[in-house]
């Protein structure tokens, strides 16, 4: 398939439409769809942490296109130390994404424009088929003491970091005056010069 490019210029002539909503689609209750442009990394952890201890579902497919891959993995890998005996399996896709534009012009044709986007696919499931297990990209579950079990009433583990004194201060970061203020930050009263 070649690739044709659109002049800049015939882009100007022309705006996209939005894919009704329909047609969009929405997928099984077990699954979870992860965007790039958002920021609900941890409201994606807790829908599947309730899927999998309130409903009991035995597995859990999480998928992201593009660039929303790395919060896909970084989903993945705090469910896998969060509920025990969580065994993954990942797959490469790719999804077939179409583009309607319309002119804005009279006497020019609508055009569509397919994108093909990779798409990862990660299955976190309890209870594995043998065909999973045999998966090239299986990957078994985290040893017992690496997981932090969740309480359903409190699901946010609280960690306390230690305090530090005023003079446990690391290494590189200048000395400090009497009254408390970094040493070395800066030039002329604060101005950065």
């Amino acid at each position: 398939m070649t690739e044709q490019r659109i002049p800049a210029s015939t882009l100007d002539k022309y705006y996209r439409v939005a894919a009704p909503k329909e047609e969009r689609g929405t997928g099984p209750k077990n699954e979870i769809r992860i965007s790039q442009k958002s920021d609900r990394v941890g409201q994606y952890i807790m829908y599947a942490i309730n899927l999998f201890l309130k409903d009991n579902e035995d597995s859990v497919i999480i998928k992201a296109a593009g660039n929303a891959a790395v919060k896909c993995v970084l989903v993945a890998e705090i469910l896998r130390h969060r509920i025990p005996d969580l065994h993954q399996i990942n797959r490469i896709t790719q999804s077939e994404i179409q583009d309607l534009y319309k002119p804005k012009e009279e006497g020019l044709v609508p055009v569509t424009i397919t994108k093909i986007l990779p798409v990862l696919e990660i299955k976190l499931t309890t209870k594995p088929t043998s065909q999973e297990l045999n998966d090239a990209s299986y990957q078994k579950p985290p040893p017992a003491d690496q997981v932090e079990k969740i309480d359903l009433d409190n699901p946010r583990p609280v960690r306390k970091f230690p305090q530090r004194e005023f003079n446990d201060r690391p290494r590189g970061q200048g000395r400090d005056y009497d009254d408390g203020r970094p040493r070395g930050f800066g030039g002329r009263r604060g101005r950065g010069g």
